[in-house]
């Protein structure tokens, strides 16, 4: 999982989100959400994948 794979999930631009992520512009509030809101769908998704072994 990378920032551009997040920003895509959630409707952002990978450029911004990278900028959140190094500390170079602060999200507001509203932006923030929308982030934990898309890291919590991955989260969700990957939690319902099974795996098939032998």
């Amino acid at each position: 999982l990378n920032a551009k794979f997040l920003a895509a999930k959630i409707g952002m631009n990978p450029t911004l989100l990278s900028q959140y992520v190094q500390g170079h512009k602060k999200p507001s509030k509203k932006q923030t959400e929308k982030i934990l809101h898309g890291i919590h769908q991955i989260g969700q998704e990957l939690s319902e994948i099974n795996l098939i072994y032998r």
